[in-house]
């Protein structure tokens, strides 16, 4: 029903559906080869987890019963990934890193507000995005 991403450092292997990303050198990743790997991944889940993410997927997937979304391998691939500056991506990471050390949900908030920034959305279109 909404945007579940996780980090495994430990290398387990997940059974049924699941995505996997990796870091590699990419345009989209080469302003962000300064941060180390797990900082790369923690900037990488805030992102994705993001209200604003999951937004776009309930807009492109459709809903299923109960409230679901399908998560595939086509609509991932469309997602539209905002440029975000580097000194973000490690505020974002910190915080990320902070709420997998169990840290309040209120950081949660803050990466949003970086995320909505990084779109350039109006006060109007985050409104929607929060009602959702």
């Amino acid at each position: 029903s909404n945007n579940s991403f996780a980090l495994d450092e430990s290398g387990k292997l997940c059974q049924g559906n699941t995505f996997f990303l990796t870091r590699k050198v990419s345009i989209f990743t080469s302003e962000y080869l300064d941060l180390n790997t797990h900082q790369y991944y923690c900037f990488a889940l805030g992102v994705l987890n993001s209200k604003a993410m999951e937004y776009y997927q309930k807009m492109i997937s459709g809903c299923l019963y109960s409230k679901k979304y399908r998560y595939t391998t086509s609509n991932l691939n469309r997602w539209p990934i905002p440029r975000i500056k580097k000194e973000d991506a490690i505020v974002i990471a910190g915080y990320v890193d902070e709420l997998l050390a169990g840290a309040s949900g209120k950081l949660e908030n803050a990466i949003d507000k970086i995320v909505y920034d990084a779109f350039d959305l109006s006060e109007e279109e985050i409104l929607k995005i929060e009602s959702l």
